[in-house]
């Protein structure tokens, strides 16, 4: 089996590497005292075998997003579903264990997958997943967020501090489709602008034809037909609905509080704003913490839920990021760069 190509040197973590992630344990321990090490403990017990139930809907997640990837690839490209989900795996692991992040987590997505097919295919067929990914993930916030609102009435300064970075997100993002809809050369008319500028001339001549190929091939891949564009949407419509579940099924579990799905829809919607925002901490330790026992209190099932709720989650991303881990390992690419 081919490996991967060789990696680069092997570079010290960052100062801002390490000052995130001593920020990220110590809000972590910090949250763990204040509700209290025995009530989180006994949460975690409560929730026993129904750990097994998290992982299957997780897993599924992963099957989700991987068959969406799947259906926005080129005809031809000769991949299966399971060559997908384990370079879908593979990526996430190292997107979890590094601020790098999607910066180096999803190209090692199309990278794993290099032998099998071209990067032609499946990095612009990966770009255009993930941005319907994204613009599924900002109508999730903005609903939940408006459905916070409605629930818990908060005071109007938190309500301005919440939306304007929701909206000003969701604008990026929509104008961002907008323009692959209409097929407008965003990147070209960049470059136009830069080539103008005599400092930057001889970076333009170097990276223009690179650019210009990636961005012919996204518009070549974003689909515009409705036959491509449901089985995508229906695809991430079923992801959230399974993270619903999950968040649901934790509630049932560990919380005196019998939970509603508009309960689990909210906590849903600050699951992936909080993923989005710190994307860069790695497991988002501490973080998670922090927000989920914060919106959870607010629900009233306590901050002691919210952060039993994030710890569980942090027992399955450790376990996908294990299988990630095995799957870059027998590709034949070293994690020791990204330590």
């Amino acid at each position: 089996m081919n490996a991967l190509p060789n990696p680069p040197p092997r570079q010290q973590p960052s100062l801002l590497g390490k000052l995130t992630a001593i920020g990220g344990f110590a809000l972590f321990a910090f949250f763990v005292n204040r509700v209290g090490l025995e009530d989180v403990t006994a949460g975690i017990v409560r929730i026993g075998w129904g750990f097994l139930g998290i992982l299957l809907l997780s897993g599924a997640r992963f099957i989700l997003r991987a068959a969406a990837w799947l259906r926005c690839m080129p005809p031809g490209h000769g991949l299966g579903l399971r060559e997908i989900v384990a370079a879908s795996l593979a990526g996430d692991a190292l997107g979890n264990l590094t601020p790098l992040s999607i910066a180096l987590g999803e190209p090692v997505k199309a990278l794993y997958l290099k032998d099998r097919a071209p990067l032609s295919d499946t990095m612009p067929a990966l770009a255009v997943e993930t941005l319907f990914y994204t613009l599924s993930v900002v109508v999730v916030i903005a609903a939940g967020g408006t459905t916070l609102f409605v629930l818990v009435s908060p005071p109007a300064i938190e309500g301005l501090v919440t939306a304007v970075p929701i909206v000003t997100f969701a604008m990026l993002v929509v104008g961002l489709h907008w323009l692959l809809w209409n097929r407008i050369p965003l990147a070209s008319k960049i470059l136009q602008t830069l080539a103008r500028l005599p400092i930057a001339s001889t970076f333009v001549a170097r990276v223009e034809q690179s650019i210009l190929d990636i961005e012919q091939r996204v518009h070549r891949d974003y689909p515009k037909d409705w036959p491509r564009i449901v089985p995508v949407a229906a695809l991430h419509l079923a992801f959230h609905v399974l993270a619903m579940a999950e968040i649901f099924l934790v509630l049932w579990l560990i919380s005196d509080q019998p939970p509603t799905v508009l309960d689990a829809f909210v906590l849903e919607a600050v699951n992936r704003f909080i993923n989005v925002v710190f994307k860069f901490v790695p497991m988002r330790i501490g973080v998670d913490e922090a927000g989920t026992a914060f919106f959870s209190d607010l629900l009233a099932f306590g901050a002691t839920v919210g952060v039993t709720m994030a710890i569980a989650r942090k027992g399955r991303m450790l376990v996908w990021t294990s299988v990630g881990v095995v799957a870059l390992i027998r590709r034949g690419l070293s994690l020791t760069p990204f330590k």
